[in-house]
This record gives C-alpha cells, sequence and structure tokens, in this order.
C-alpha cells in the first residue's frame, strides 16, 4: 500500500472545491494511506524527517479532517511528498514554508518524491519566472520597487497598466492604472513598500477573463479529449477574474498560441521539477505560471462531469 504525505498551511481550512482536497480524496480511494499536515508540522532529526499529521480515510467532508487523531510518522515510510502550501497567500507563515523547502529538499534527496520538486518552488516563487519566456507570448512587464521606475512604465502603457505584488495570489493587492492616473504614484509607493512590485501592461482582451490551463508533466490535462481549461470571468465592476475576487467562470477553450506557449514552457517546468502547474492567459498571453498549490480541478470537473484528478494523479505517480 502507498502512502502520500500532503503539506498545506491549514489542515483545519482545506475545503471540498479545493484541488488539493480532490488529490487526496482520489489518492485515498485508490488504495494509498493518506495524511494531511502543516508546514510546522515538519521535523528534521539528522537525516531523518518525520511528520505529525491527521488521516484522511474515508473521510467525506474536509471539516472532519480535525476529528481524526494527530499520528507521527517517518516520511520515509511513505512515497510521495505534496507540497501544497501557499506562502503568497499566507505570507505570516513564509518561514515555515522556506524550512519546509529545506526539509522537502532533504526528503527528495533520500529518495521520496516530493510533488512539486523543492527548487522548482523556490525559483518560481515570484511572477519573475515568466522573464525567460519569449517576449512575444506575454505582455510588456517590469519588476521593481523603484517608484520612478513603475510609474514611469505605467505612463508607457497605452491601455494601462496593471501593478500587482511579486509574490500575491487570488487577486490580492492588484491594481490597473490607466496613463494619467493621478494615483499611479501613490499605488506603486505603497506596494512597493511592502514587496517587488510587477508592473504589466493590460491586456484589453481581460474583459473577458482569463483561462487557466492545468498543465501535468509538461503538457495540458486532458480527459477523453476534453482539455482542463478553465475560463474566470470578472464579476461587474471588477477587472480582476480569480474566483475569490467574485468572478465566476465556465469551460475554457486552447488556442494554437496557448499550446505553443506550454510548448515552450513545458520542458523548462520538467527540468525545474514542476510536475503540475497552472498557466494563466489573458487572450493568447501568458500572464502568470502558479506552481505552488496550482488549482482549477474542481471546477472542471463540475462543468464537464470528468475525472481530471484521477487523470492527473495517474499521470504524477506513474
Amino acid at each position: 500500500m502507498s502512502r502520500h504525505f500532503f503539506v498545506v498551511d491549514k489542515p483545519f481550512e482545506v475545503k471540498e472545491t479545493q484541488t488539493t482536497w480532490r488529490l487526496m480524496v482520489e489518492a485515498a480511494q485508490s488504495g494509498a494511506e493518506v495524511f494531511v499536515l502543516a508546514a510546522s508540522a515538519i521535523s528534521l532529526r539528522g537525516q531523518n524527517a518525520r511528520v505529525r499529521g491527521r488521516s484522511v480515510h474515508r473521510l467525506q467532508e474536509a471539516s472532519a479532517i480535525q476529528q481524526r487523531p494527530l499520528v507521527s510518522l517517518d516520511v520515509a515510510s511513505g512515497d510521495t511528498l505534496w507540497l501544497r502550501t501557499s506562502p503568497g497567500r499566507n505570507t505570516d507563515r513564509m518561514l515555515d514554508h522556506v524550512a519546509l523547502l529545506g526539509v522537502a529538499s532533504q526528503v527528495a534527496d533520500s529518495g521520496v518524491r516530493v510533488i512539486n520538486a523543492p527548487r522548482g518552488l523556490l525559483g518560481s516563487a515570484s511572477k519573475l519566472y515568466l522573464a525567460a519566456l519569449s517576449p512575444e507570448l506575454q505582455p510588456r512587464s517590469v519588476m521593481s520597487r523603484d517608484v520612478d521606475e513603475l510609474a514611469e512604465f505605467a505612463r508607457s502603457c497605452r491601455d494601462g497598466c496593471v501593478f500587482k505584488p511579486a509574490f500575491g495570489t487570488r487577486g490580492a493587492g492588484v491594481f490597473l492604472v490607466r496613463s494619467g492616473d493621478p494615483n499611479v504614484r501613490s499605488i506603486a509607493e505603497f506596494l512597493a513598500s511592502r514587496d517587488y512590485v510587477v508592473a504589466q501592461q493590460f491586456v484589453p482582451e481581460a474583459a473577458a477573463g482569463d483561462t487557466r490551463l492545468v498543465v501535468v508533466d509538461g503538457e495540458v490535462l486532458s480527459v477523453e479529449g476534453i482539455d482542463a481549461a478553465l475560463q474566470r470571468i470578472p464579476a461587474g465592476g471588477d477587472f480582476r477574474s480569480n474566483l475569490h475576487a467574485g468572478g465566476s467562470y465556465r469551460q475554457g477553450v486552447v488556442t494554437a498560441a496557448m499550446r505553443s506557449a506550454v510548448k515552450e514552457l513545458g520542458p523548462r517546468l520538467l527540468a525545474d521539477g514542476i510536475v503540475m502547474a497552472g498557466i494563466d492567459f489573458i487572450g493568447d498571453l501568458v500572464i502568470e505560471v502558479n506552481t505552488s498549490s496550482p488549482g482549477g480541478l474542481y471546477p472542471l470537473e463540475q462543468l464537464t462531469g470528468l475525472n481530471f484528478t484521477k487523470a492527473a494523479l495517474a499521470l504524477l505517480l506513474r
């Protein structure tokens, strides 16, 4: 029997609508032992990593996790360590995340499979990961904490500019500014006082939303000829299409240009040990690559009736 350890930010806040829950449930239903734990519940004694987690065996609801007793286990007794934390979402636990990557690196060296690879998560932690992508596949952008540079770049964007934290997630702290907007500098100052800022040329097609492609093993995940593509549509009065910002969703379409971008990004993701990622497009341009706890499987399954999670597991664990 295989054994899986899922590391999350807060085990008691896992929800049935999250990809992490779907992965745990499908793994358990396949006959594996599955345990969930917080990033702070992993320790290293010499070269021996141990975890304190709770079993999700036969759980029907995520809320029941807290009813399970804590058990202490050697990570070496398992087959796969899943890193499903979101450091950009839980900055108060950033030190836990950094320590986790260090321990997970030791675990990977011992022969336990780690998804995604710690070195890849570290290298792709910021939106700077797109810098090596061909310019024609992404909007113009700059990452800086220099307010003058950010303001100058915003002025150069005819259709507007999007400011966002380099390490952010779920649309938090994202602003759209137009040329001549008197708030450009104050927004840049506010964001730069906390973090590096990505200033990205606004893509007018954003009015129709963005498209998340779930990429597994360097290719777009597909089940029965249906691609794992989720179009996220902004709520009225908001340019952000993130579901946590109130956006809605429907099944997306993968264009030839999107496939070209995935073809270019795929080998790099695999070289970095990123075997599961979410690549976000506006129109045909890549705007973000999400490698820390990428989601999207649950809404896709609700839309199509297909088990994308089972297909992803089959690829990831082969």
